[in-house]
């Protein structure tokens, strides 16, 4: 994958069409060149955009404007309220758009991911069974997605989805994460260099989308481990932890991937056969980091030889040892 061109995708089409030039509603794309056409405009001197046109709500539509007015569109706060009625013509409003998993997928075309969905339950699905994606948190809240976000584990260019329920599996919406906590969508216009918003959606800020106004407040972390740092052979293995006064057993596979059990290994060989929780592991350096994904619990422990110490949730103090 390359970080740079889906982020430089997203940077270049977060307030307009994608490239192939469809915006999608429910089942049905909006072909801007069919708009242009019926309505007699030249793309020489007109250009589809996402304006917002309605600041109480926050909601915004799909627009023809004049070329000449692309240069002022941030300065006006990419409000239609603020452009000349006669050179900004709507195409639809906010009803029916959904446009995030198709710009999600754009993106993550340009950076050369094969995987491209429009709905958003969709777009996890095959993102998580792409051998090179870490699955950070699973619907998991607000609070436990930003600890992980904060973490560094993220990077730009991975993918950041809400939805309603980890029961019924249900999506909502889809970003680009483009780093320093901050997204890119379709949907909502919200990229970190946006100035308008009313504070609700500006500056690529994600938490709005897990408000209860939202419909989906349960976040979803995808996450690509091509470009990881190597994990130390001597992290691998089992663990004996000490969590409350409870021991558990840690196993780190060398590909990254992490469990925890209640019940002590049979063999230190090989991993557990039965588990009660799994999720992913990095080095950084002196540090490992584990997240849990069910529950997007941030593990963060201090390595010294065979011995770790660490935090859980940046508050509860763990401890482990390497079981040889």
């Amino acid at each position: 994958m390359n970080r740079d061109a889906i982020k430089a995708h997203a940077d270049a089409y977060w307030y307009r069409p994608c490239r192939d030039g469809n915006v999608w509603l429910w089942s049905a794309p909006i072909v801007v060149s069919a708009e242009m056409q019926r309505r007699g405009l030249s793309s020489a001197e007109w250009t589809a955009v996402f304006l917002n046109y309605d600041e109480a709500r926050y909601i915004d539509g799909l627009y023809l404007v004049r070329n000449s007015l692309i240069p002022v569109l941030p300065q006006r706060q990419y409000y239609a309220g603020n452009l000349p009625a006669a050179d900004c013509i709507q195409v639809r409003g906010w009803a029916g758009l959904n446009d995030c998993a198709h710009f999600v997928s754009e993106c993550l075309t340009a950076g050369r991911v094969s995987v491209w969905h429009l709905g958003v339950g969709g777009l996890v699905q095959k993102l998580r069974e792409l051998g090179d994606t870490r699955t950070l948190g699973y619907f998991v809240d607000a609070d436990a997605a930003e600890r992980i976000i904060g973490s560094g584990i993220m990077k730009p260019g991975d993918v950041i989805a809400f939805g309603t329920s980890h029961k019924t599996f249900s999506h909502g919406h889809s970003t680009i994460f483009m780093g320093d906590g901050k997204v890119a969508n379709h949907s909502h216009l919200n990229h970190p260099s946006f100035t308008g918003g009313k504070g609700w959606f500006g500056g690529g800020v994600w938490r709005p989308y897990t408000e209860p106004t939202t419909g989906h407040p349960l976040v979803i972390l995808i996450h690509f481990s091509d470009d990881d740092a190597p994990r130390s052979p001597a992290t691998a293995g089992w663990w004996r932890m000490t969590w409350r006064s409870q021991t558990y057993y840690y196993y780190f596979e060398r590909s990254g991937r992490a469990y925890w059990t209640r019940r002590a290994p049979v063999t230190r060989v090989a991993g557990p056969g039965a588990f009660e929780g799994r999720g992913y592991w990095f080095d950084f350096t002196t540090q490992v980091k584990i997240a849990w994904t069910a529950t997007g619990t941030l593990e963060v422990h201090s390595r010294q030889g065979v011995g770790m110490t660490g935090v859980v949730n940046d508050t509860e103090a763990i401890t482990g040892s390497k079981m040889t």
